[in-house]
């Protein structure tokens, strides 16, 4: 793959605005709403080099999804101190005005939301009036994951109940154990003045400290919410439950339920799946597959189950005694099934449910080419190969339309990369510092998250302030046979290359 400067794309008809990259701003910047992109589909080249949201001062906990100019996460804020353990509670953010929104409960136990501002943690309050918040804060929320749509969050939050532990020991860490069990439920907020138009109970006990961990997403057609999740096993917990439900989008009314379809009785095993949930009694050969987006059934016998996401099942399909495994895709909609190629199974088993749920569907994993080398790939859903191949292992990685953004660890400045995803051609680089992050020091990938408006990670939003002019057009996400990569010459360095170079 020929590596292009910005010259070079510009040259192509990919015109390329300010520059560099991630670029230093002055002070004046924070405390201010995002940029405005230039359009819907605009494809940022440049973010700001310290978080919009939250302010440089403030502390977020983590952000759990990103659309357009919204984002869901978690803050501490003043205004829950007297509610929830330590003031951390659910937000809901609009950069476009820097508005964050607190989920709270009401003096009636009820869930509303409240117009805030995240807590500067060097203005925390003295110790009297900590102790006096610690007396009256009786909950503590457990941060599940998140969706956005076009004019709704829907969130997943447990509650423990701390009112019977001592004040002094009402703290995030203190608050659950293995044991622990809680109410998980979920709340459908609209994003355009907070109200929250309608909430459900998912689970009347499960294990507080897997609310986290529950798999969240859409159906196809966008109009139901499907998710699973449990404890490894339930014998770990005699009153613990799982999670496999399938809610409507509308007013969050339960269409299925794998309770109605699985003889889930305690001892059996329950796995999450992403969009699925297995089923195994305890001596039983064989798991049962429930697929949520249908209720299909299915006995697993020769196949190993590894997600189910977007409408694809992703398995190894083998022979365990001969040590011979391949693995598969299946479309659920139209029963078609790829075989991945050499690799693909470590790809996928190997990549993470996003951390930030978001509109990016392309699998972004981690294998090993034919040389041995760590390699970063990005894979369209139900790809036979991925559309690009990394050699250099990438510290994050996310993809928006045709672009996809990448940063290493070749250099101390950490090289930001745009490349298009159809071409496989550079489209723009930097070696400009960029956003000191939380995972900065990680090896990755991270699954981060890019919209219109700028960078999302799981500790805060980075504003665009420049974009791509034109933006790429999109790659096709579902063709009928997946394209092969561009075949290239041997790089000078690493780079961008072909599957299997």
């Amino acid at each position: 793959m020929r590596r292009r400067t910005l010259l070079l794309a510009a040259a192509a008809g990919v015109a390329v605005t300010t520059l560099p990259v991630l670029a230093t701003c002055s002070k004046s910047w924070f405390g201010k709403s995002a940029p405005k992109p230039p359009g819907p589909d605009a494809v940022p080249s440049a973010f700001a080099a310290q978080p919009t949201w939250p302010a440089a001062r403030a502390t977020a906990e983590s952000l759990t999804a990103a659309r357009d100019r919204y984002l869901c996460g978690c803050a501490t804020v003043s205004e829950a101190r007297r509610i929830f353990t330590e003031g951390q509670c659910p937000v809901v953010v609009d950069v476009s005005t820097l508005t964050t929104r607190a989920v709270l409960l009401d003096k009636n136990g009820a869930w509303t939301t409240r117009k805030v501002e995240p807590e500067d943690p060097t203005d925390a309050p003295d110790s009297k009036k900590k102790e006096d918040d610690a007396k009256t804060a009786l909950t503590t929320v457990m941060i599940g994951p998140a969706l956005l749509d076009e004019e709704h969050a829907y969130l997943v939050l447990g509650t423990v109940d701390v009112s019977s532990m001592d004040p002094s020991d009402r703290r995030l860490s203190s608050s659950t154990s293995r044991e622990t069990t809680c109410p998980v439920v979920m709340l459908k907020i609209r994003l355009s003045d907070g109200a929250v138009v309608a909430s459900t109970t998912l689970s009347e006990q499960f294990p507080a400290e897997n609310v986290g961990s529950i798999y969240l997403s859409f159906s196809a057609d966008r109009n139901a919410l499907l998710l699973t999740g449990t404890a490894l096993w339930l014998g770990d917990s005699v009153d613990a439950d799982y999670i496999g439900l399938r809610l409507s989008a509308e007013d969050l009314s339960v269409q299925l339920d794998a309770h109605a379809v699985l003889d889930s009785a305690h001892g059996t095993a329950m796995t999450p799946y992403g969009q699925a949930i297995g089923a195994r009694g305890e001596g039983a050969p064989r798991e049962t597959i429930v697929f949520l987006a249908d209720g299909a059934q299915e006995s697993v016998v020769a196949n190993t189950p590894i997600m189910v996401r977007d409408g694809w099942y992703y398995y190894w399909e083998g022979d365990p005694q001969i040590d011979v495994f391949r693995c598969c895709a299946r479309e659920l909609a139209s029963g078609r099934t790829v075989e991945l190629d050499n690799g693909g199974a470590d790809e996928v088993a190997g990549s993470s449910w996003p951390r930030i749920t978001s509109d990016q569907q392309e699998i972004i994993g981690l294998a090993r080419d034919d040389r041995g080398a760590s390699a970063l790939t990005v894979r369209p859903p139900g790809a036979s190969v991925p559309a690009l191949r990394w050699r250099v292992t990438a510290m994050r990685a996310a993809v928006l339309g045709d672009v996809l953004y990448t940063t290493d660890n070749t250099s101390s400045t950490h090289r930001l990369t745009l490349t298009s995803v159809s071409t496989g051609e550079t489209i723009a680089e930097t070696d400009e510092t960029i956003a000191d992050t939380e995972d900065k020091g990680s090896s990755g990938p991270f699954l981060d998250v890019v919209t219109p408006w700028g960078l999302v990670t799981r500790d805060g939003f980075y504003s665009a302030t420049a974009w791509l002019d034109p933006a790429p057009a999109p790659a096709d996400s579902s063709p009928p046979v997946p394209p092969e990569p561009p075949s290239t010459t041997e790089p000078a360095e690493p780079s961008p290359s072909a599957t299997g170079s």
